[in-house]
C-alpha cells in the first residue's frame, strides 16, 4: 500500500456504523482526522489524532487536510462542513471508501477503495513518515499561545478558559460547548 507523502486518513460514521475497532487505525503512522459525528470513536489525546476538521473543528486538523497529499476518507461523506463548498486542493488525491456508491459519485476524481473497513485494516502497512508527522504537530500549538490570542480589549482566550477547566475533569467527563 503506498500511503504517498503526507497522507491522512478521516474517519466517519461508516467506521461505527462497520463495527470494527477503530483504535487500529492510530496505529497505522498515518495522522488521524474524524467527522463531528465520530469525535469519540477513538482517543482524542492520542499522539496520531489531530482532530476533526471543518467549521467547527479545530485549526490543527483544518492544517492537517490542507496540507496532506492524500486523503484517505474511511466511512465518511465529505461533507461541505467538513471541507467547504470549494472542496479539497485540486492537487490532492482523494481516496474513499464507502458502501454508498453515490457518495463516491460526488467525488468524480476520487479512487474508490473496493473494500470494507475491516478489509482495509488487514492490508493497510504502517507508514514511516517522520518529517510529515512533524508538520502535523507544528500545527497543535501555535494557536493557543498566538498574540492574536491573548486576553486583550475584554476578550478571553477560549483555548486558555478550556484548558484551566480541562484541569478539574476526569478522563470520561466531557464538555461540549457551542458557539454564542
Amino acid at each position: 500500500m503506498n500511503w504517498g507523502a503526507k497522507p491522512v486518513l478521516i474517519l466517519g460514521y461508516g467506521v461505527r456504523a462497520s463495527g470494527v475497532d477503530p483504535r487500529p487505525f492510530l496505529d497505522l503512522g498515518v495522522p488521524v482526522l474524524t467527522s463531528w459525528q465520530t469525535m469519540d470513536l477513538v482517543d482524542n489525546w492520542h499522539p496520531m489524532y489531530f482532530g476533526r476538521p471543518g467549521i467547527y473543528g479545530q485549526r490543527s486538523a483544518n492544517s492537517v487536510l490542507y496540507h496532506a497529499s492524500h486523503v484517505f476518507s474511511i466511512g465518511c461523506r465529505m461533507t461541505s462542513w467538513m471541507i467547504g463548498h470549494g472542496g479539497l486542493r485540486p492537487e490532492q488525491k482523494l481516496s474513499m471508501l464507502d458502501v454508498d456508491r453515490n457518495e463516491i459519485a460526488r467525488f468524480p476524481n476520487s479512487g474508490h477503495i473496493l473494500d470494507d473497513v475491516g478489509g482495509f485494516l488487514s492490508y493497510a502497512v504502517k507508514a514511516n513518515l517522520p518529517d510529515w508527522l512533524a508538520e502535523c504537530n507544528s500545527y497543535r500549538t501555535p494557536w493557543i499561545e498566538s498574540p492574536a490570542h491573548d486576553d486583550t480589549n475584554g476578550y478571553m482566550n477560549s483555548y486558555r478558559i478550556c484548558g484551566e477547566i480541562e484541569k478539574h475533569l476526569r478522563p470520561d467527563e466531557v464538555i461540549c460547548v457551542d458557539v454564542g
